[in-house]
């Protein structure tokens, strides 16, 4: 038997929606996936970022495998003692960071790794660099073919 892995974006629950009833209607399925291919994709954007903020999106061009590789790394990365991540620098604008959130009650941690598209940093692991060096010029041609 084969059981498929749901990627990590799949697993995300939406909050309790607080702006507008049409918005929790709207996006009661989960992520609001936008097909790229589609002539109303920008719109789409437009209204999913300032309805909900987060979005899917299909058609894109990247790779499935892509993705994985870039998950995976993503998820060893968060996955090191705090020491070992805070080799990437402190995110001053670019690198690690992490602080508290919440102050009424959900309070939490978040962890953070800021990358600058123009140049990988060299602290980080040769295979999380390997697979950045793919995947950022592979976002700089979706951005190119989207926005032209």
């Amino acid at each position: 038997m084969v059981v498929a892995k749901t990627s990590a974006i799949d697993q995300i629950t939406i909050p309790k929606l607080h702006r507008q009833a049409t918005a929790a209607a709207r996006f009661a399925g989960g992520l609001p996936k936008i097909n790229l291919s589609s002539a109303a994709a920008a719109t789409e954007i437009v209204g999913a970022c300032e309805e909900l903020g987060f979005f899917k999106v299909t058609n894109h061009g990247v790779s499935h495998e892509l993705l994985a590789k870039l998950e995976a790394e993503s998820v060893k990365f968060f996955s090191l003692p705090r020491l070992a991540k805070e080799d990437a620098g402190a995110a001053s604008p670019f690198g690690y960071g992490c602080r508290e959130i919440g102050r009424k009650g959900d309070v939490g941690w978040i962890e953070y790794l800021l990358l600058e598209a123009s140049s990988i940093n060299p602290s980080l692991s040769s295979s999380l660099r390997s697979v950045l060096k793919e995947y950022v010029p592979a976002m700089k041609t979706l951005l190119a073919s989207f926005w032209s």
